[in-house]
């Protein structure tokens, strides 16, 4: 569904679309880096976090689980479980170690997270959202975040989900946003554009997006029910959300196992963000694939892992101070 709201006149300093790569990656110092972003690094912090960058810090058998229960802060530190102690410190340090790379001069302190829930929910990280307590921002149920202030990181967490990372180099406002199948079904990244629109005069075409590392292409497997749901899927206006020939190029049939599909969520949150009016040119879909064997050397994945087993990895954005 394309926005019309934000109408206004053309950025000169906005670079030529010729000068944005959209196809590249780098892992650096344990740090996943995107080329589109790169033009941008004196402004904007962003990376995701590798299992590499476990190996460098020494921190190999320590995991970021931080996508707990809500519970999870009804007790205070010292009278919790030592397990959950041990998970809270393997976290801190990995995230720590992470802004350290990503935007050194930012406080730890300062990283926004959200309770994630597969929804499309979107926080709007502004002074007021910031007077709260820690724990009850942390507490808030959404799987966006959008902010314009200077040096508060946004982080998104995921295991076959996607992080999805906006910036406007415009208006200078980010969003990071949770995206796995039914967040992508509910629209998130679309609606994360409608926010950034809406509050900070955003023009789609001027955004700059990443879907980074995700369950992909032939190595997600889905069933007859998920594809129904993309196929009857409805907006708020009751009008079909993907066409039927949309969802053809990112659902792959199974004929050896009927009523199977491989879902491609890269494909159909871009096609999403095409319909909300971002140029194909400014997007970059992210090569790997947490479930393939290559990917998932590098990136946790629920689905091949197990649950009890698997890591999460660590999406940061922040928008820095420019002298």
């Amino acid at each position: 569904m394309p926005i019309r709201e934000c109408n206004f006149e053309m950025n000169p300093n906005f670079p030529e679309n010729k000068e944005i790569e959209n196809d590249k990656e780098v892992i650096e110092d344990g740090i996943l880096k995107s080329s589109i972003f790169e033009k941008f690094k004196d402004r904007l912090g962003v990376g995701a976090t590798t299992k590499e960058l476990n190996r460098i810090i020494d921190r190999e058998n320590e995991r970021i689980r931080i996508t707990a229960p809500q519970d999870r802060f009804d007790k205070r530190f010292d009278q919790e479980d030592s397990k959950r102690r041990k998970d809270k410190i393997s976290a801190a340090r990995i995230i720590i170690n992470a802004l350290r790379r990503i935007a050194p001069e930012m406080d730890p302190h300062d990283i926004q997270k959200t309770a994630l829930e597969h929804g499309s929910n979107i926080a709007v990280v502004d002074e007021e959202y910031l007077s709260k307590d820690k724990k009850e921002r942390a507490r808030v149920l959404a799987d966006g975040m959008i902010t314009n202030l200077k040096e508060i990181p946004l982080m998104v967490v995921a295991a076959d989900c996607a992080p999805v990372g906006i910036y406007d180099p415009k208006n200078e406002a980010i969003g990071a946003f949770h995206s796995g199948w039914k967040g992508t079904l509910k629209q998130i990244s679309r609606k994360g554009v409608e926010a950034l629109c809406k509050n900070y005069g955003s023009k789609p075409e001027d955004l700059l997006v990443v879907i980074g590392p995700r369950a992909g292409g032939e190595d997600f497997e889905v069933d007859q029910k998920v594809y129904d749901e993309f196929i009857g899927a409805k907006d708020e206006e009751e009008n079909p959300i993907y066409t039927p020939e949309e969802v053809a190029t990112f659902f792959k049939a199974r004929p050896e196992k009927p009523g199977f599909y491989f879902l491609d969520t890269g494909l159909a949150i871009k096609t999403s963000l095409l319909k909300a009016g971002v140029l194909e040119e400014h997007i970059q879909i992210s090569q790997y694939s947490t479930m393939s064997e290559e990917g998932n050397k590098l990136f946790p994945s629920e689905r091949r892992e197990g649950q009890e087993k698997r890591d999460s990895f660590a999406f940061l954005m922040a928008l820095k101070e420019q002298n």
